[in-house]
């Protein structure tokens, strides 16, 4: 994306209810769906997000960079699931 949108707010302030919990994102990969994985795993949630192979890979990456450095420590590493959401058989792969 250009220009990038800005996914991170320094003004956040944590509110810790949400340790030891996953979240499901799609489209986690860029704009408003990494600023919410982005906030999901400074509250503790252990992230999960749906992208498009191939055509965001780059995106992809960066997210999943981003998200290890400002997750907490008893949650488990981020993880970007490549799926089209586009069809029903992917969208029950992704929650499976």
């Amino acid at each position: 994306m250009h220009p990038l949108p800005q996914a991170t707010s320094p003004q956040y302030k944590r509110s810790n209810k949400l340790h030891r919990r996953i979240a499901l994102v799609t489209g986690g990969d860029s704009g408003t769906g990494r600023s919410v994985c982005y906030h999901f795993a400074l509250e503790g949630v252990t992230v999960a997000f749906a992208y498009v192979k191939g055509e965001e890979e780059k995106e992809k990456d960066d997210t999943l960079q981003m998200l290890r450095e400002v997750k907490a420590i008893d949650a488990k590493d981020p993880i970007a699931i490549a799926a089209d959401l586009g069809f029903d058989e992917n969208c029950q792969r992704v929650v499976d």
